[in-house]
């Protein structure tokens, strides 16, 4: 008797190991760009835990590989290979100097087996003719627009290219983008030299712009919404009419596109998963913040500390700087504290840091009130350790 119960136990456990779904992965967004028009607009996925059964990469992160977020996307259409040639039934092959170049955050890509993502990553594959020494010639590109213009009147838009001359995987470096093609616009316009155009709008409510070149680089539709406030577009009232239902915003992108979402900041002091000696790490936190059109409002830390089980948040008000204990162990727990209203920023700790794991977030919100939502690590979210 008792051995049957046994058995009726262990098959159990062994049912619900087998049914239990595996944890879920990294969510990133993959877009692809094929020679002529978008194959796959900007789409987000969630990694899964278990390898694929059509992704060629092997070791322990191959299920947070590129190439684990394009079988994804893509549900299995493209040649699952290493180095890529197929992607949603447009091939190519160098025949003619012409390659899948893949590109992660606006940095050129070292293979899609070599590079892992991790949450909020934008993977981009765009066709590419590569240049006498085999770097590359066709760039990501973004448009930054407002959320909100009125009809009929001009107002500016702004493309930024990311070069790399050199071919290093790695490498994106910013820049604007001129003689860019802006279409959606009740006109035509192209960018100039600062990387600036001014469009119209005429059409009253939602619509989409988008930057673009003839090598086939294409920025992701920005939404814009047309109103002059009181029209019912966009989620106005008419004079007399009751308010409508707030609309959900329409994401471009996780970090570019329009001004729906906030910039991104970039610590610069400090080194994703480093460990530092007591006394040098450094007592100076400094970082940047993308361009946005619209400027930046204000730019916060927040700061959690573990050494142990004790745990710690950073108070940084005016008149109290310093580590107080805390029951929760979350960044999540810790105040954050204004440093700065511009797109460089710094602060400076009152002492160095004492041992443990510390938690470093930049938040930023903008001046159409967008706020940091999504953080990187190794960008705008640091993780490291001082013994």
């Amino acid at each position: 008797m008792k051995s049957t119960i046994r058995t009726g136990v262990l098959a159990g456990v062994l049912t619900l190991a087998v049914a239990a779904p595996a944890f879920a992965g990294p969510t990133v967004t993959v877009r692809v760009e094929g020679q002529a028009a978008t194959l796959l607009p900007e789409t987000t996925v969630t990694l899964p835990d278990v390898k694929a059964a059509g992704n060629p990469c092997g070791g322990a992160d191959a299920t947070r590989t590129v190439a684990a977020a394009l079988e994804e996307a893509t549900k299995g259409n493209w040649d699952r290979q290493q180095f890529t040639s197929t992607i949603l039934d447009e091939s190519h092959t160098f025949a003619n100097n012409d390659y899948w170049a893949e590109w992660v955050n606006e940095k050129y890509g070292g293979g899609v087996c070599a590079d892992t993502v991790q949450t909020g990553d934008r993977v981009l594959f765009l066709v590419d003719v590569s240049g006498a020494n085999f770097e590359p010639t066709v760039f990501p590109m973004t448009l930054a627009a407002p959320a909100t213009v009125a009809p009929g009147t001009p107002f500016s838009v702004r493309a930024t290219e990311y070069t790399n001359a050199t071919g290093n995987p790695g490498e994106g470096t910013a820049s604007d983008a001129s003689g860019v093609s802006i279409t959606g616009a009740a006109a035509a316009a192209t960018t100039g030299a600062d990387g600036r155009a001014s469009v119209r709008l005429d059409a009253r409510g939602p619509t989409t712009l988008r930057a673009s070149r003839a090598n086939g680089s294409r920025s992701v539709p920005v939404a814009v919404c047309v109103t002059d406030g009181a029209d019912g577009f966009c989620a106005t009232a008419k004079p007399g009419a009751p308010a409508p239902a707030a609309a959900s915003p329409t994401f471009s992108g996780p970090l570019f596109g329009g001004d729906n979402t906030s910039s991104f900041a970039k610590i610069t002091t400090l080194q994703e998963q480093k460990t530092y000696e007591l006394g040098e790490a450094p007592r100076e936190l400094k970082g940047t913040v993308d361009d946005d059109l619209v400027g930046v409002d204000e730019v916060r830390l927040r700061i959690s500390r573990k050494d142990g089980g004790r745990c710690f948040k950073y108070i940084g008000s005016s008149d109290r700087e310093e580590f107080v204990r805390t029951r929760k162990c979350s960044i999540k727990s810790s105040r954050t504290f204004k440093v700065g209203e511009d797109r460089t920023w710094e602060y400076l700790l009152p002492k160095d840091l004492e041992q443990g794991r510390y938690v470093l977030d930049v938040i930023v919100k903008d001046r159409a009130g967008n706020q940091t939502k999504t953080y990187q690590r190794g960008r705008n979210r640091v993780v490291f350790y001082v013994k």
